[in-house]
């Protein structure tokens, strides 16, 4: 899906490339176990908090996690920041193996905050799923669930023609 919009002030745009270690990983959606996704009709409202928490600054970095998942959302995240990650999927839920990280949920996004506005930003956003599951970090080494691989090998495999 592609979108357009005005942007009043383009400094305050919010791109998706991680921007610095020790900012806090948060999903923001519900993650659901099942083999179909199905609308979420809370979507809308969650976009106006999510908005709310931009335009006051508190956003780092968000993606949308619709292409394969959040696993493919931060790695494209660090990615273009080329900061590494570490994020646990335990704060989720009890999924089946790969679940959590790979379900395409509709409207599930992921998003970063500075450390000091972590609180601020699940503040924003309280009344809706909203959960801190990680924090990006300094070095080469991405992590998910217990499953490690190096930054470098990350870009490699986005930048080859074989997925």
């Amino acid at each position: 899906m592609t979108a357009l919009g005005l942007v009043p002030d383009a400094t305050k745009r919010v791109t998706s490339d991680f921007k610095a270690a020790g900012d806090a990983i948060f999903v923001v959606g519900p993650t659901v176990d099942a083999e179909c996704a199905r609308p979420d009709d809370a979507a809308p409202a969650r976009y106006v908090a999510l908005h709310a928490a931009m335009c006051a600054e508190l956003v780092t970095a968000c993606h949308d996690a619709g292409e394969g998942g959040l696993a493919v959302a931060v790695a494209e995240m660090a990615i273009g920041g080329r900061c590494e990650f570490d994020v646990d999927l335990a704060p989720l839920g009890a999924f089946r193996p790969g679940r959590a990280a790979f379900t395409e949920d509709p409207a599930r996004l992921v998003g970063t905050v500075a450390a000091a506005n972590a609180a601020a930003f699940a503040a924003a956003l309280s009344g809706h799923p909203c959960v801190r599951v990680g924090v990006v970090t300094a070095g080469d080494t991405l992590r998910l669930g217990g499953a490690e691989v190096g930054l470098d090998a990350a870009v490699a495999a986005f930048k080859s023609d074989v997925a």
